[in-house]
């Protein structure tokens, strides 16, 4: 059954097509570095093997029909950003605090999921006897994800979507604040020109198709992605009804 957390706001839901939308296939997303994945491979490939190490892509569609994937959706900053982020995070600088807003809040978002890891695994485990394999996905080039990984010590792996092959096939919503609202026509962008930056969601995946989907409207939101993420996993549908 397909999960869906939103808000209630009286129209049109616009991520509605997202539920049921069959995943691309023969996207391989490049991966950050460390030991990926146990049990079967198929969906991960490799230029140096299967093992995680640099050079390995995931096929979520090939993936997804072996096992469950929570795959959180986040913008990412540049590379200078995430160098300066986590000590500025208790600065009393508000110039420092204004500039590191956009990676403050992705910091939130990631360590929410690295502190439910195990809880969205077990959680997986009760409900279906499954093993769940969590990833987070933006827009920014790999070099800028494994920074983020290695800063932030997270134990679970990030996906490049730059091409924007994986945003376009599934119509994913970006950022209002992008300096692109609108995709390119062609995935192919100067490396000059500014990339579209992904809206935090999180998409739950199985068997070739999304099942479940949680748009995470604001930062505070964010900082509850993994806690969240858990009521996509319970064998019901949800509508999270907005607060009078």
């Amino acid at each position: 059954m397909a999960n869906s957390i939103c808000s209630s706001s009286g129209g049109r839901d616009p991520l509605l097509h997202l539920i049921g939308h069959p995943l691309p296939a023969c996207i391989d997303s490049p991966c950050t570095s460390g030991n990926l994945l146990s049990g079967s491979t198929n969906g991960v490939a490799g230029a140096e093997g299967t093992d995680g190490t640099a050079g390995s892509t995931i096929d979520l569609f090939l993936l997804s029909l072996q096992k469950p994937i929570l795959l959180f959706l986040f913008p990412g900053v540049g590379a200078g950003a995430v160098q300066g982020d986590t000590p500025s995070l208790s600065s009393s600088s508000s110039s420092n605090c204004k500039s590191n807003l956009p990676a403050r809040a992705c910091v939130s978002h990631l360590l929410s999921v690295q502190r439910c890891l195990a809880s969205l695994r077990a959680a997986e485990r009760k409900t279906t006897g499954g093993e769940l394999e969590i990833f987070g996905m933006s827009t920014a080039p790999l070099r800028e994800l494994e920074e983020w990984k290695e800063r932030l010590g997270v134990e679970f792996h990030l996906l490049s979507d730059s091409s924007l092959r994986f945003t376009q096939a599934l119509e994913l919503p970006l950022l209002a604040s992008s300096t692109s609202s609108a995709l390119p026509s062609s995935p192919a962008q100067s490396p000059s020109a500014p990339r579209p930056l992904l809206q935090r969601l999180t998409l739950l995946l199985r068997e070739g198709q999304v099942v479940g989907k949680d748009l995470l409207p604001n930062e505070d939101e964010a900082a509850r992605a993994g806690e969240r993420a858990m009521r996509l996993l319970e064998p019901h549908t949800y509508e999270e009804e907005s607060a009078v």
